[in-house]
């Protein structure tokens, strides 16, 4: 996986930043600098979601706990004057999981998705390569 990361920050080139933010996305995006109106790209939301869950880069939350963490996340989008593009994954089209933490996964990001939609300007559905605009 290191190796997969490394060969795709060699692709993007010195112009990109790269910040590895598991657990605390809001606060970064809160620190971000900004002096003028840059791209950001949130790569991904779903696993943000599986962090916040499972206890990567902190302790794991219960899904309420992990609601709050969607809101402080809305707010820091609408306070930040960056031009911001989110990657989330669309999990609620398959099985329904057999399993408590695969259904807080699949609902928890599919109100992510809900509520990131909500806020965006414009909504994209990617699937097999083909862009269908949603928003």
């Amino acid at each position: 996986m290191k190796a997969r990361v490394r060969k795709h920050q060699t692709e993007r080139g010195p112009q990109w930043e790269t910040i590895e933010e598991p657990y605390h996305l809001a606060d970064a995006l809160l620190k971000l600098d900004r002096s003028e109106k840059t791209l950001v790209v949130v790569d991904c939301a779903t696993l943000w979601v599986s962090n916040l869950l499972c206890g990567v880069g902190g302790a794991p939350l219960a899904p309420d706990e992990i609601e709050k963490k969607f809101s402080e996340l809305l707010m820091a989008l609408s306070q930040t004057p960056s031009h911001i593009r989110i990657v989330s994954n669309e999990v609620g089209l398959a099985v329904v999981p057999d399993n408590v933490l695969g259904r807080q996964f699949r609902d928890l990001q599919g109100l992510l998705n809900q509520k990131l939609a909500s806020q965006a300007n414009d909504v994209f559905f990617m699937i097999a390569g083909i862009s269908q605009k949603l928003k």
